[in-house]
């Protein structure tokens, strides 16, 4: 039944059992419901607090997102964090309307924190609405109220140290991301260094060479000492890939090779890659009679 003599800009109603309210209920259409013993039970101050909350909870549209927040759990209803978010919800929204009504009603924080102690649990959660506390942890809430508001320099103060932690995270982020102005240079310029060791027939490396190539320019090689095969030949060239690798080509010809090859390998700056090409020739036996392989270590870099 409707109770009157109360201030506020939404429908109140009396419940039929003590043990039900206060509760808004609805989505669109609120309405505020009050235990029966409402005006046995609690102070007009009392009353008034209660009132206050939850006509805070309809006009923050709560009722609304309380049925969005049910349909995102029914349809998640499979992932438990769906559940946890829900009942996180339903908190923050108890604890916002909590605070609102302080900042206007700051002097009975006593009379806030009796209300809340002679309000009674419902036994039933509400699918769409804001009861006063049916899962909500009172002991936070009444926790909350020893917390004086900030004034407005201590929120400006706050704002400026979230505003300088996000700008010192963003530089971060971008300095982590950018690459270094030295090698972007580098590689707008085309200017790398290749480092190549080659070893002929299973041999330690023989051929050390560290060149400095420029745009379009090629490093070229000949290697006559292989035995009764003919000279071999090699030109590499570096080129920038994506990801900040290296790429490294390469145009094999000669030696026991049959025909050219054109073998490419990708890297890290300053780490190693290896090309090998030949053959061991073997005998019936298994036991390798000569070896005609030719193992190529480039290091390519930026920069020379």
């Amino acid at each position: 039944m409707p109770v009157e003599g109360l201030a506020s800009g939404w429908p109140v109603l009396r419940a039929l059992r003590a043990d039900v309210g206060p509760a808004l209920l609805g989505a669109w259409h609120c309405r505020i419901v009050v235990p029966a013993d409402f005006e046995c039970r609690y102070d007009t101050t009392e009353q008034a607090l209660i009132i206050a909350h939850e006509s805070c909870h309809a006009r923050r549209r709560d009722g609304c997102w309380c049925l969005l927040a049910q349909c995102g759990a029914a349809l998640f209803w499979f992932h438990p964090m769906a559940w946890w978010a829900l009942g996180a919800l339903r908190q923050d929204q108890e604890f916002a309307c909590d605070a609102a009504v302080l900042r206007e009603h700051g002097r009975h924080r006593r009379s806030y924190a009796n209300a809340m102690l002679k309000t009674q649990s419902a036994l039933f959660a509400l699918p769409v609405g804001c009861p006063w506390s049916p899962r909500h942890p009172v002991t936070e809430r009444i926790a909350m109220l020893k917390h004086i508001h900030p004034g407005k320099s201590r929120r400006h103060a706050g704002r400026a140290v979230v505003v300088a932690l996000a700008l010192a995270t963003t530089g971060m982020v971008y300095a982590a991301s950018r690459s270094n102005p030295d090698a972007a240079a580098a590689v707008k310029a085309g200017r790398f260094t290749l480092k190549v060791e080659l070893g002929v027939g299973g041999q330690p490396a023989r051929l050390h060479a560290n060149i400095c190539l420029l745009p379009e320019q090629h490093y070229n090689v000949t290697e006559t000492d292989i035995g009764q095969l003919p000279p071999w030949h090699g030109r590499f060239a570096v080129v920038p890939a994506e990801q900040g690798l290296l790429e490294v080509q390469a145009h094999l010809s000669g030696g026991s090779l049959t025909a050219p090859v054109d073998p490419k390998a990708r890297t890290h700056p300053g780490q190693t890659a290896t090309i090998q090409v030949g053959q061991q020739v073997a005998g019936k036996d298994g036991k390798m009679l000569e070896d005609h392989t030719i193992r190529i270590e480039l290091t390519p870099s930026l920069g020379c």
